[in-house]
């Protein structure tokens, strides 16, 4: 998988929700699929592992590290109990607070 350029990031998650998973590092496919058994098997998800996320998108910060988006629709999960799963996971944010509050992690096109 290639990283992602943050502001093509940004504008392929325009009006999309997920979670970013913050230093994502190793095999990011089993991320993505050990994730998404994790919120099955917590009852979290209403669809099945491989209907859960329809995008993901790696992203390399200045600093090195590697972030993992994983875009969802917003139905295909309980979000309550998805709100209180992305607090105990720790070092996760949602889309929309990522593209906002890292932006400065990332060097911007041109400079």
């Amino acid at each position: 998988m290639e990283a992602t350029n943050f502001m093509d990031f940004k504008g392929a998650v325009e009006n999309k929700e997920g979670i970013v998973l913050l230093g994502a590092g190793g095999d990011l496919k089993e991320w993505i699929n050990g994730i998404a058994d994790l919120l099955v098997k917590e009852g979290i998800a209403k669809v099945a592992a491989n209907e859960l996320f329809k995008e993901y998108y790696m992203l390399k910060t200045t600093g090195g590290r590697t972030d993992l988006a994983l875009v969802f629709e917003p139905d295909s999960l309980h979000m309550g109990k998805m709100t209180m799963w992305r607090i105990r996971f720790g070092d996760c944010s949602w889309i929309s607070d990522y593209t906002v509050n890292y932006e400065h992690h990332f060097i911007k096109d041109g400079e």
